[in-house]
């Protein structure tokens, strides 16, 4: 799968000259430093890479779109530098990183019913050092700003990831994927609150296969599917995480049958 991928990437673009690295190397290299500015675990680009591309195939996606989907997923990150500042000055400084980290396991879209992990997060990254009544007040601020501070944060990192692909001279379509990301099957994301085919397609696939990644390493993969499952048709297109559980099951098949073969 991984030679696949790179020859997609190839194919794209082509090669640099002979004895130089490819474009598709090059954005695989720049991926990784994406992952350290948005706090994730390294490798993470390149792994959703390698999860969005299956799906694509399983989907059925032209070469034409599996090649913007490839370079979607290795930059889908490419804008996540431009809300640093911002996020810090929301929690009242601490590491950016961490909460972006955390965030991505945390269902924001509903900020009147806090999980315990989400309560947890923001207590040990709001105002670091600061006493219990004013981490209280502004946790208690962020959550009444909450929708407004998303909306102002995702549309920062969106609307520069998606120029900086654009710079780079890759597709509109891969731009377009880029920017909406962080959009949900039922128009509760941003930054355009986008809903069902009105979203581009290539983001739909890139929303899944950065969830599974994010979920599979920081829980387990069995968790990772269930989560999908229960966001299936809120967050995620239908189709798309059918199309996950139909290689997890092929997976889960393939496993078992090389065990009973061994």
């Amino acid at each position: 799968m991984p030679a696949t991928i790179y020859q997609i990437g190839e194919i794209a673009h082509g090669s640099l000259e002979h004895g130089a690295p490819s474009l598709a190397e090059i954005i695989s290299a720049l991926s990784f430093a994406l992952d350290l500015t948005e706090g994730a675990v390294p490798g993470h680009a390149l792994r959703c890479c390698l999860l969005g591309m299956r799906l694509g195939m399983q989907l059925g996606l032209s070469d034409a779109e599996l090649a913007d989907l490839y370079h979607a997923l290795l930059l889908k990150d490419a804008g996540c530098s431009s809300n640093a500042a911002r996020m810090c000055q929301i929690i009242g400084g601490g590491d950016d990183r961490t909460v972006k980290s955390g965030v991505k396991l945390e269902d924001w879209t509903r900020p009147h019913r806090p999980s315990l992990s989400a309560l947890r997060l923001l207590w040990a990254s709001v105002l670091p050092g600061a006493g219990s009544l004013r981490k209280v007040g502004r946790i208690l601020q962020i959550a009444l700003a909450q929708h407004r501070n998303s909306e102002e944060m995702i549309k920062l990192r969106c609307d520069r990831g998606a120029s900086i692909v654009r710079k780079i001279g890759l597709s509109e379509q891969t731009a377009l994927a880029v920017r909406s990301l962080d959009e949900h099957w039922d128009g509760s994301g941003y930054p355009e609150r986008s809903s069902g085919e009105a979203i581009s397609p290539l983001a739909r696939v890139m929303a899944v296969a950065q969830h599974l990644d994010v979920f599979a390493l920081e829980r387990d993969p069995e968790q990772a599917m269930l989560v999908l499952r229960e966001r299936s048709g809120r967050w995620f297109d239908p189709e798309v995480a059918k199309a996950a559980e139909s290689l997890r099951h092929r997976e889960s098949r393939g496993a078992q049958l090389r065990r009973q073969l061994g």
